[in-house]
């Protein structure tokens, strides 16, 4: 293998070695030889789906910064064992260091990893175009927290064609006690996004959507989207589903939604079992449906502390759903 660095028969990206330094135990040049070096190089690259350029020095930075277990790892502020992670967020802009982070993941995807403590959300992270990214926490103990108004509906992750990406042990808090437009959502899973799973997340104090899905503007697409395990708290909506077909929500816990429980419009061919729902003083629905058909929701438990709201509430344009 030729020697590495600058003129010292690395030659990268060349896939011959053309430097002919002459070496100090040697009277003559160097012949021209194959760079295995950068053979190797190249063909890590290629496999790592980024595109082989720059020199030696440039190409171990790049290298060291691509996680080959896919999974980089991002600590709040004043997290104690920070050293151990990729990115260290800053407790003022922490969306940008999240997204850093997920920019950093291979062409294929991967994993962000937020260890405990609080990430303050300054604005929207918003992401277009990019599939396969789990976003998972330690539980409650991992607190996205909003720290501004939206000026338009959208969530702490505000997503449009990305396919596949989980968020998981997450505890969404929108600080409603000084953000209160109904334009800050928790998560705003948008168009042309499919096959979102979200799992034992925590969502607070939102008061707009917790959840929205929304996978096409106009007409009812497949989301494939799952919504399971996770408690919500004070929220305007639970889940919102607009739009949208093949998701499932299932063994959610719904408390004090101050609209509905669990909106759902325009969509088709969605399973919606086996929820708590508590509804409160001003809360309408429980499960709102209109214009929908050929959906199944059943085995929920719908309670109401008001004596006033509806369980579930049918309107117009339903066919062939199964309550």
């Amino acid at each position: 293998m030729g020697e590495i660095g600058s003129n010292a028969g690395s030659s990268y990206p060349a896939t011959l070695d053309t430097d002919n330094t002459k070496e100090s135990s040697s009277t003559v040049e160097r012949a021209d030889v194959p760079n295995d070096l950068a053979d190797c190089i190249i063909k890590i690259e290629t496999a790592l789906g980024i595109s082989p350029a720059g020199n030696y020095a440039n190409i171990v930075t790049r290298l060291n910064n691509t996680n080959f277990g896919a999974t980089l790892v991002v600590a709040a502020s004043g997290y104690p064992l920070a050293q151990n992670a990729n990115y260290v967020c800053d407790a003022i802009n922490d969306e940008a260091t999240i997204l850093t982070a997920i920019n950093a993941l291979p062409a294929v995807g991967g994993k962000i990893s937020l260890r405990e403590g609080t990430y303050v959300f300054q604005a929207e992270l918003v992401k277009d175009s990019f599939d396969n990214v789990e976003i998972e926490g330690c539980g409650e103990a991992t607190v996205i927290q909003r720290g501004f108004e939206s000026a338009s509906a959208k969530g702490l992750f505000d997503l449009t064609n990305c396919n596949n990406w989980r968020f998981r042990n997450l505890l969404l808090d929108g600080n409603s006690g000084t953000y209160t437009s109904t334009n800050n959502r928790g998560l705003n899973i948008g168009i042309g996004c499919t096959d979102s799973i979200i799992d034992k997340c925590t969502f607070q104090n939102i008061t707009g959507e917790a959840i929205n899905i929304k996978p096409h503007a106009t007409v009812a697409t497949s989301q494939r989207g799952i919504v399971t395990n996770s408690i919500f708290s004070v929220v305007r909506d639970g889940v919102y589903i607009e739009y949208g077909k093949d998701i499932t929500i299932i063994g959610n816990k719904i408390t004090t939604p101050s609209r509905y429980g669990i909106y759902h419009n325009e969509s088709s061919n969605n399973i919606i079992n086996n929820n708590v729902i508590r509804t409160t003083s001003g809360t309408p629905d429980g499960i709102y449906i209109t214009s929908s058909s050929r959906n199944i929701i059943g085995f929920n438990e719908i309670l109401d502390d008001s004596n006033g709201s509806k369980g579930i509430r049918v309107g117009s344009y339903c066919d062939y759903n199964i309550i």
